[in-house]
């Protein structure tokens, strides 16, 4: 358990809810919701989940803050959410992250949660094209939406210090032009935020897998789900541009994307990614982040000091 949490900063997942109110058609909850009638969104009682993380911390002293994995843990009632918030507070105190949606994000929430102890987040664009949003995803958010929510995430950024974004690549539905969307979307986030690219995958029975069975771009026996993961994405230009679109300037990656045919600037972009961020950003980083963790996490991380400086270094020298 305290390698596990080693590896995790600290950091113990716990789940408030079980079920999405979603119904995206890359992802396993339609599947499951189509299986059986039932209440697919089950939530557990504020004081149900208080007495699990006491137990918790009863038992490992090496915990020091807590990550609230629901598919949408925003997706309550502001009763509940009041509850939760008082009760937390009260009881536990500690440095929480958490999965929100973009359509849930209200400035009144995330005060809240900040108050309460909220310091994480992780919320996901998928794609910045509506028209592969809503005809191939089935997902309902729109670009502008996820955008509304960072800036509201970003007036609480002295609390919300890790900001995770993730978004879907190597899609055979979505044209180059649509993933660069992404791109420019991306460029215009506020920093620091960190960025998951995940690529498409096609799991049993869902939606967007039976799409792609019947349009021919998989085949029935030779499925690729059970012979990658879902982080391998490609190493296409697009892929890897928007890999740092966290860390480089701006203006230089409106550059590589606007002139992304003209052979001199994917030479300069190969340049600084292969050259510099790849060295820095994946190796040193990682190694000097192991190191950092490994010294401060000999001291048990109980106290304040000690978690915010854990985050700090996680945030900072997290490997892109």
């Amino acid at each position: 358990m305290r390698h596990y949490l080693y590896n995790c900063n600290g950091t113990h997942f716990a789940m408030t809810s079980r079920g999405c109110p979603g119904t995206c058609n890359f992802c396993c909850n339609q599947t499951l919701k189509s299986l059986a009638p039932g209440p697919w969104l089950r939530r557990r009682t504020p004081k149900n989940i208080i007495e699990e993380l006491k137990t918790v911390l009863k038992k490992y002293s090496c915990v020091s803050s807590f990550a609230f994995w629901d598919d949408s843990f925003l997706c309550c009632t502001s009763d509940w959410l009041n509850e939760f918030c008082e009760l937390y507070k009260k009881e536990i105190g500690m440095q929480f992250f958490c999965n929100l949606h973009p359509r849930e994000v209200t400035r009144e929430k995330l005060k809240l949660l900040v108050d309460t102890g909220l310091t994480g987040i992780q919320m996901g664009l998928q794609t910045a094209s509506d028209e592969v949003n809503t005809r191939i995803y089935n997902r309902k958010a729109s670009a502008e939406q996820f955008l509304e929510a960072t800036r509201s995430i970003d007036e609480f950024r002295d609390a919300i210090q890790d900001r995770h974004y993730h978004v879907i690549v190597d899609n055979p539905f979505e044209s180059e032009a649509q993933t660069a969307e992404s791109v420019r979307l991306l460029s215009r986030i506020n920093r620091p935020f960190f960025l998951s690219r995940c690529a498409l995958t096609f799991y049993p029975a869902t939606t967007i897998t039976e799409r792609a069975f019947d349009e021919g771009i998989i085949d029935r026996e030779s499925n690729p789900v059970y012979h990658r993961e879902y982080f391998e994405h490609s190493r296409a230009y697009l892929n890897l541009l928007m890999r740092l679109t966290p860390v480089i300037p701006q203006g230089f990656i409106r550059l590589c994307l606007n002139y992304r045919r003209f052979l001199p600037v994917r030479m300069l972009f190969y340049l600084v990614y292969y050259g510099y961020f790849t060295p820095r950003y994946r190796y040193l980083n990682q190694f000097y982040l192991n190191w950092r963790r490994k010294k401060m996490f000999d001291k048990a991380p109980q106290s304040r000091k000690i978690q915010e400086t854990l985050l700090r270094e996680a945030i900072r020298y997290r490997a892109l």
